[in-house]
């Protein structure tokens, strides 16, 4: 859970930053993220939106990834990266195909992406 959500704020593009963020790291670990937390949903909620936790990325985790995923987890969503700035990342880069992201066929694109400003 996101901690804008879990506070009920307004949500918007840094929500799905914040869950890429929780998708790669469930997939690097075979563990959902906020595992750990103990007691009922209150307290996970309140343990998310309210205090300074941050989630726990493994320490094997290639420093790429460390810095990654610590963009994807910025508490204030104002301050968290952008898709557009974490598709530039090296991390990202390591895995990619060769292809840029501007080179992506116009079909493909959402109509809302920022993606399409670019082709």
């Amino acid at each position: 859970m996101v901690p804008e959500v879990a506070r009920r704020e307004e949500q918007g593009p840094a929500v799905h930053v914040w869950a890429l963020g929780c998708t790669i790291l469930e997939m690097a670990t075979g563990r959902a993220p906020w595992c750990n937390i103990r007691g009922d949903l209150l307290t996970a909620m309140h343990r998310i939106g309210y205090t300074d936790t941050v989630l726990e990325v493994p320490a094997w985790m290639s420093t790429d990834a460390k810095d990654f995923l610590s963009r994807c987890f910025v508490r204030n969503p104002r301050d968290r990266s952008t898709a557009e700035h974490l598709l530039e990342h090296p991390f990202l880069a390591s895995a990619s195909c060769g292809v840029k992201a501007e080179e992506v066929a116009a079909e493909w694109l959402s109509p809302k992406s920022p993606l399409d400003a670019a082709l």
